[in-house]
């Protein structure tokens, strides 16, 4: 349930909103680090930018009236430092909640996130960008390519943010649980990949490690392939 101390961190940019759109926010724990999906790359400075362009893929997320899931693309900024809390990230997700699933774009960090609907389905072409402002303030930029629409939010945290690794991920999530899942998406691309540190030094995904999901299986079930300078493939291993 949302609550009025998660209201009070996200301030929603007053240019970017419509009438028609909605807005989901919701609490969440930290995601297993295994179920992310994709490249990161860490630097010895702080970042501040980082960004890329993708097709959102078609993901076959079950809806239940029970458990909320999400399958996600995201690019982000975070870190491993002992004593930072946050990681900033946007992207889009495929939504379940009851017995409907919707496509949204998404920003917020690991406890928080804010989910804009009806501004982007499976097939359109996006262009997300993610730029911290102050050490606990972040905005994130999101471009329907395909549409042209364009949009951003401004998110406020407690602390402040992680900010010596830079992420281009896929992420799947069944909220609430402790269930291991991965749910079929199709295979798409993070392409014009790069991020920009606080002296103004630009990076791409050269040199960046690459994560593959494999539960306590032993199956793999998502793995990043075809790597280049600005541009991986994200593939889907799982069952359909």
């Amino acid at each position: 349930m949302l609550t009025l101390s998660i209201l009070a961190i996200m301030t929603k940019s007053v240019a970017a909103m419509a009438a028609n759109r909605h807005y989901t926010a919701v609490a969440r724990d930290a995601a297993p680090a295994g179920q992310f999906c994709g490249q990161v790359l860490e630097t010895t400075e702080d970042l501040t930018e980082i960004e890329a362009m993708w097709k959102v893929p078609h993901a076959t997320v079950p809806a239940d009236e029970h458990d909320r899931s999400r399958s996600e693309q995201w690019v982000g900024i975070g870190g491993f430092e002992p004593d930072c809390a946050y990681r900033a990230y946007a992207g889009t997700m495929a939504n379940a909640m009851g017995n409907e699933t919707s496509y949204e774009f998404l920003c917020g960090t690991e406890r928080y996130t804010l989910g804009i609907t009806g501004e982007v389905k499976p097939g359109d072409d996006v262009h997300v960008k993610v730029v911290i402002e102050k050490p606990n303030v972040m905005t994130c930029y999101f471009e329907n390519l395909t549409t042209g629409q364009k949009d951003h939010e401004t998110v406020r945290t407690p602390d402040f943010f992680c900010r010596n690794s830079a992420q281009w991920l896929q992420q799947s999530e069944l909220l609430n649980t402790d269930n291991e899942v991965y749910y079929p998406f199709s295979t798409f691309q993070f392409h014009s990949a790069k991020a920009k540190d606080k002296k103004g030094k630009t990076y791409d995904l050269t040199g960046s490690k690459s994560l593959t999901w494999q539960p306590k299986d032993g199956k793999q079930l998502c793995h990043p392939s075809d790597l280049a300078a600005d541009s991986v493939t994200i593939n889907y291993d799982g069952p359909n």
